[in-house]
């Protein structure tokens, strides 16, 4: 063969080996890349479901405060629902009642023997918080030590396994639990929507205001409020009072007693208000209702309308001074009156009083 046969099979071998190198360079270099790129990130993935494992556990640890079993608080985390209640319960005055009864009704779907037995949400409530987390933090590092020193990419993607945060798997994940979820939006007991509706009703037109119905509650009671912000203020004041210190602990039962003398009391400070110029409807007033309440409950005899009087005096009239007056008298005005200036004349309850004030 001639020489020049040799030197281009020599130079051919050259170019694929030199081919060969380039591509092995080249997937050294997509390795490093690509583990450059995926293993932070998997990295962070573990972190970020380190941090949501301890949410989830928190939940159900502050759903138990709130009076929810572990079981029931754990199957509710897992089918997504236990965020909702939470925020329900933080918002809301809810019932121990709805707590129990749902309880009882997810506990229920976690015992085989129920005919309401959900086995894909048993064994997962079985299973935990760490449900297909169950490779330890040892075997994460040797798995992140093998992707760190994988020279191919087989190698890696076999080190990834051991990386991967896992999570239930869509056939194992159950389904969101069946229940009423407004149900709990309900006041601890019946009696303070009692109380404040009775009231409304009774206080509306002593008020001058106007009766404003806002459907009815959980337990079927019709509710209602004053249109005017102020006056229901005094509303919510009151029925807030007489519930707290009166109904719930005790020591009285009976709705339309309490009622009955709060409308009472009421009634008075409406006809005092006005009866008595420079006295308008103010909620601060209503700081006094309890001193008020306890006079009228314990002396059926005594009068509201006088308490209110005393707590709530009318306005001091304006002007009149000691200064001397043109006739040198003893603090004396154009007439040798003892008020200083010109005397101030007699009101008249059934006038305005702008219209009584002397003009000059």
């Amino acid at each position: 063969m001639s020489l020049g046969f040799w030197s281009g099979a020599n130079e051919f071998r050259k170019e694929k080996k030199a081919q060969r190198e380039a591509r092995e360079r080249f997937k050294a270099e997509s390795l490093e890349k690509t583990k450059s790129i995926v293993i932070p990130e998997l990295l962070n993935r573990l972190e970020n479901n380190n941090k949501k494992s301890k949410v989830r556990g928190e939940r159900v640890s502050l759903a138990q405060n709130f009076g929810f079993s572990r079981k029931a608080a754990l199957a509710l985390e897992k089918t997504g629902q236990l965020e909702f209640e939470l925020e329900k319960l933080s918002k809301k005055d809810i019932s121990g009642e709805y707590i129990r009864e749902l309880t009882t009704l997810i506990e229920n779907e976690l015992d085989p023997t129920s005919a309401d037995y959900d086995e894909v949400l048993a064994n997962s409530v079985k299973a935990g918080l760490d449900i297909g987390d169950t490779r330890s933090d040892d075997e994460r590092l040797e798995g992140l030590m093998k992707a760190i020193s994988a020279t191919n990419e087989e190698d890696l993607n076999s080190a990834l396994i051991n990386l991967l945060p896992t999570e239930e798997t869509e056939t194992l994940k159950p389904s969101r639990i069946e229940y009423n979820i407004y149900k709990g939006g309900k006041i601890k007991d019946t009696a303070g929507v009692r109380i404040r509706s009775e009231l409304a009703k009774r206080i509306a037109p002593m008020l001058e205001t106007k009766l404003v119905s806002m459907g009815t509650d959980a337990a079927g009671i019709q509710v209602y409020q004053l249109e005017d912000e102020n006056k229901n203020r005094i509303l919510l004041q009151v029925a807030d009072s007489i519930k707290d210190k009166y109904i719930d602990p005790g020591i009285l039962q009976d709705d339309e007693l309490v009622t009955g003398i709060a409308s009472d009391i009421i009634q008075d400070y409406s006809d005092y208000i006005k009866s008595t110029n420079g006295l308008e409807t103010d909620p601060s007033h209503f700081d006094f209702f309890e001193d008020i309440f306890l006079s009228e409950l314990y002396n059926p005899a005594a009068n509201s309308r006088g308490l209110w009087k005393q707590y709530v005096p009318p306005p001091t009239p304006t002007g009149g001074g000691t200064g001397g007056g043109s006739d040198g008298g003893t603090g004396g005005g154009s007439d040798g009156g003892t008020g200083g200036g010109s005397e101030i004349p007699p009101i008249n309850p059934e006038i305005p009083e702008p219209l009584q004030i002397p003009t000059t």
